[in-house]
Protein backbone atom coordinates (compact mmCIF):
# COMPACT_ATOMS: atom_id res chain seq x y z
CA UNK A 1 0.00 0.00 0.00
CA UNK A 2 1.42 3.37 -0.96
CA UNK A 3 1.75 6.31 1.43
CA UNK A 4 0.00 9.63 1.13
CA UNK A 5 1.68 13.07 1.32
CA UNK A 6 1.68 12.95 5.11
CA UNK A 7 3.51 9.63 5.10
CA UNK A 8 0.46 7.48 5.94
CA UNK A 9 -1.28 4.86 3.81
CA UNK A 10 -4.41 6.05 1.99
CA UNK A 11 -8.01 5.05 2.59
CA UNK A 12 -9.55 3.63 5.74
CA UNK A 13 -6.23 3.04 7.44
CA UNK A 14 -5.31 6.73 7.31
CA UNK A 15 -8.78 7.72 8.51
CA UNK A 16 -8.47 5.32 11.44
CA UNK A 17 -5.07 6.72 12.43
CA UNK A 18 -6.45 10.27 12.32
CA UNK A 19 -9.45 9.16 14.36
CA UNK A 20 -7.19 7.52 16.93
CA UNK A 21 -5.20 10.75 17.28
CA UNK A 22 -8.43 12.67 17.81
CA UNK A 23 -9.77 10.23 20.41
CA UNK A 24 -6.48 9.85 22.31
CA UNK A 25 -5.99 13.63 22.43
CA UNK A 26 -9.44 13.92 24.07
CA UNK A 27 -9.45 10.94 26.42
CA UNK A 28 -5.83 9.86 26.96
CA UNK A 29 -4.60 6.35 26.33
CA UNK A 30 -6.59 4.66 29.08
CA UNK A 31 -9.87 6.15 27.93
CA UNK A 32 -9.37 5.50 24.23
CA UNK A 33 -11.46 2.54 23.09
CA UNK A 34 -11.48 0.87 19.70
CA UNK A 35 -15.22 1.42 19.38
CA UNK A 36 -14.72 5.16 19.92
CA UNK A 37 -11.99 5.24 17.28
CA UNK A 38 -14.21 3.29 14.90
CA UNK A 39 -17.09 5.71 15.47
CA UNK A 40 -14.80 8.71 14.89
CA UNK A 41 -13.50 7.15 11.65
CA UNK A 42 -17.00 6.02 10.61
CA UNK A 43 -15.92 2.42 10.18
CA UNK A 44 -16.65 -0.79 12.06
CA UNK A 45 -14.60 -2.07 14.97
CA UNK A 46 -13.82 -5.06 12.77
CA UNK A 47 -12.25 -2.75 10.20
CA UNK A 48 -10.04 -1.21 12.87
CA UNK A 49 -8.98 -4.67 14.02
CA UNK A 50 -8.38 -5.76 10.43
CA UNK A 51 -5.84 -2.99 9.87
CA UNK A 52 -4.17 -2.90 13.29
CA UNK A 53 -4.98 -6.10 15.15
CA UNK A 54 -4.87 -4.47 18.58
CA UNK A 55 -5.23 -1.18 20.38
CA UNK A 56 -1.52 -1.26 21.15
CA UNK A 57 -0.57 -1.37 17.46
CA UNK A 58 -2.98 1.44 16.66
CA UNK A 59 -1.62 3.58 19.50
CA UNK A 60 1.96 3.09 18.30
CA UNK A 61 1.07 4.14 14.76
CA UNK A 62 -0.88 7.17 16.01
CA UNK A 63 2.14 8.37 17.97
CA UNK A 64 4.54 7.88 15.11
CA UNK A 65 2.13 9.38 12.60
CA UNK A 66 1.54 12.73 14.29
CA UNK A 67 5.24 13.12 15.12
CA UNK A 68 6.34 12.13 11.61
CA UNK A 69 3.87 14.56 10.05
CA UNK A 70 5.37 17.41 12.06
CA UNK A 71 8.94 16.38 11.22
CA UNK A 72 7.98 16.18 7.53
CA UNK A 73 6.43 19.65 7.70
CA UNK A 74 9.68 21.02 9.15
CA UNK A 75 11.71 19.27 6.46
CA UNK A 76 9.47 20.71 3.75
CA UNK A 77 9.93 24.14 5.31
CA UNK A 78 13.68 23.65 5.29
CA UNK A 79 13.76 22.50 1.66
CA UNK A 80 11.58 25.41 0.55
CA UNK A 81 14.04 27.78 2.23
CA UNK A 82 17.08 26.53 0.32
CA UNK A 83 17.77 29.97 -1.16
CA UNK A 84 17.45 31.75 2.17
CA UNK A 85 20.07 32.40 4.80
CA UNK A 86 20.63 29.83 7.51
CA UNK A 87 18.99 32.18 10.02
CA UNK A 88 15.88 32.57 7.86
CA UNK A 89 15.72 28.83 7.39
CA UNK A 90 16.06 28.19 11.13
CA UNK A 91 13.37 30.74 11.93
CA UNK A 92 11.07 29.08 9.41
CA UNK A 93 11.63 25.70 11.01
CA UNK A 94 10.92 27.04 14.50
CA UNK A 95 7.76 28.72 13.24
CA UNK A 96 6.63 25.54 11.50
CA UNK A 97 7.14 23.55 14.70
CA UNK A 98 4.96 25.90 16.71
CA UNK A 99 2.36 26.97 14.18
CA UNK A 100 1.87 23.98 11.84
CA UNK A 101 -1.34 21.97 12.12
CA UNK A 102 -3.35 21.62 15.31
CA UNK A 103 -0.70 22.49 17.88
CA UNK A 104 -2.86 21.94 21.00
CA UNK A 105 -3.76 18.46 19.75
CA UNK A 106 -0.12 17.66 19.00
CA UNK A 107 0.84 18.90 22.44
CA UNK A 108 -1.73 16.73 24.19
CA UNK A 109 -0.61 13.70 22.20
CA UNK A 110 3.05 14.27 23.00
CA UNK A 111 2.35 14.68 26.72
CA UNK A 112 0.19 11.57 26.73
CA UNK A 113 2.89 9.45 25.13
CA UNK A 114 5.67 10.96 27.23
CA UNK A 115 3.76 9.91 30.34
CA UNK A 116 3.14 6.46 28.89
CA UNK A 117 6.85 6.09 28.14
CA UNK A 118 7.64 6.21 31.85
CA UNK A 119 6.17 2.73 32.29
CA UNK A 120 6.03 1.37 28.75
CA UNK A 121 9.47 0.47 27.33
CA UNK A 122 8.09 0.14 23.79
CA UNK A 123 6.66 3.65 23.91
CA UNK A 124 9.86 4.96 25.43
CA UNK A 125 11.89 3.51 22.54
CA UNK A 126 9.43 4.93 20.02
CA UNK A 127 9.58 8.39 21.63
CA UNK A 128 13.38 8.28 21.59
CA UNK A 129 13.35 7.31 17.92
CA UNK A 130 11.01 10.16 17.04
CA UNK A 131 13.04 12.63 19.10
CA UNK A 132 16.19 11.73 17.18
CA UNK A 133 14.45 12.73 13.95
CA UNK A 134 14.13 16.30 15.23
CA UNK A 135 17.87 16.63 15.71
CA UNK A 136 19.10 16.22 12.12
CA UNK A 137 17.45 19.19 10.33
CA UNK A 138 18.24 21.63 13.14
CA UNK A 139 21.83 20.42 13.35
CA UNK A 140 22.30 20.75 9.59
CA UNK A 141 21.07 24.33 9.34
CA UNK A 142 23.03 25.49 12.38
CA UNK A 143 26.21 23.86 11.06
CA UNK A 144 25.66 25.55 7.70
CA UNK A 145 25.24 28.94 9.32
CA UNK A 146 28.33 28.40 11.44
CA UNK A 147 30.47 27.32 8.48
CA UNK A 148 29.28 30.33 6.46
CA UNK A 149 30.17 32.70 9.27
CA UNK A 150 26.56 33.75 9.75
CA UNK A 151 26.38 32.16 13.20
CA UNK A 152 28.84 32.58 16.06
CA UNK A 153 27.63 29.93 18.48
CA UNK A 154 28.35 30.39 22.17
CA UNK A 155 28.39 26.61 22.76
CA UNK A 156 28.90 23.43 20.72
CA UNK A 157 26.31 22.99 17.99
CA UNK A 158 25.02 19.77 19.55
CA UNK A 159 24.38 21.58 22.85
CA UNK A 160 22.55 24.43 21.12
CA UNK A 161 20.33 22.03 19.21
CA UNK A 162 19.57 20.21 22.44
CA UNK A 163 18.67 23.47 24.22
CA UNK A 164 16.38 24.61 21.40
CA UNK A 165 14.58 21.28 21.21
CA UNK A 166 14.17 21.12 25.00
CA UNK A 167 12.74 24.63 24.82
CA UNK A 168 10.19 23.60 22.21
CA UNK A 169 9.38 20.48 24.25
CA UNK A 170 8.82 22.62 27.34
CA UNK A 171 6.34 24.88 25.57
CA UNK A 172 4.62 21.82 24.16
CA UNK A 173 4.19 20.38 27.65
CA UNK A 174 2.90 23.74 28.92
CA UNK A 175 0.39 23.85 26.08
CA UNK A 176 -0.79 20.31 26.84
CA UNK A 177 -1.16 21.13 30.55
CA UNK A 178 -3.29 24.15 29.71
CA UNK A 179 -0.88 26.85 30.88
CA UNK A 180 -0.61 28.55 27.49
CA UNK A 181 -4.36 28.36 26.96
CA UNK A 182 -5.15 30.31 30.13
CA UNK A 183 -2.45 32.88 30.77
CA UNK A 184 0.56 32.22 28.59
CA UNK A 185 1.82 33.52 25.25
CA UNK A 186 0.47 31.97 22.09
CA UNK A 187 1.23 31.65 18.39
CA UNK A 188 3.70 34.12 16.97
CA UNK A 189 4.68 35.32 20.44
CA UNK A 190 5.98 31.89 21.34
CA UNK A 191 7.78 31.64 18.00
CA UNK A 192 9.33 35.03 18.73
CA UNK A 193 10.69 33.72 22.00
CA UNK A 194 12.22 30.76 20.19
CA UNK A 195 13.91 33.20 17.82
CA UNK A 196 15.23 35.36 20.66
CA UNK A 197 16.82 32.41 22.43
CA UNK A 198 18.23 31.01 19.18
CA UNK A 199 19.73 34.41 18.29
CA UNK A 200 21.44 34.65 21.68
CA UNK A 201 22.86 31.14 21.41
CA UNK A 202 24.04 31.63 17.83
CA UNK A 203 25.43 35.15 18.14
CA UNK A 204 22.97 36.56 15.62
CA UNK A 205 22.67 40.35 15.75
CA UNK A 206 19.30 42.00 16.27
CA UNK A 207 18.93 43.30 12.67
CA UNK A 208 19.24 39.76 11.33
CA UNK A 209 16.08 38.80 13.23
CA UNK A 210 13.86 41.24 11.33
Amino acid sequence: MTANAAGRPPGNRAAIVDAAIEVISRTGLAGARLKDVAAEAKVSVGTVQHYFGSKENLVDEALYSIAADTVNAILRSSQAASSKTAWEELCGMLATYREWGDYPKRARMWLTFAASGLDNPAHRRLIQSVSQQWVAPFTQVIRRGTQDGEFHPVAPVEDIVDILLRLTDGYTMSQAAGFLETAGPVGAEVTGRFRTVAAALLGVSEPAQR
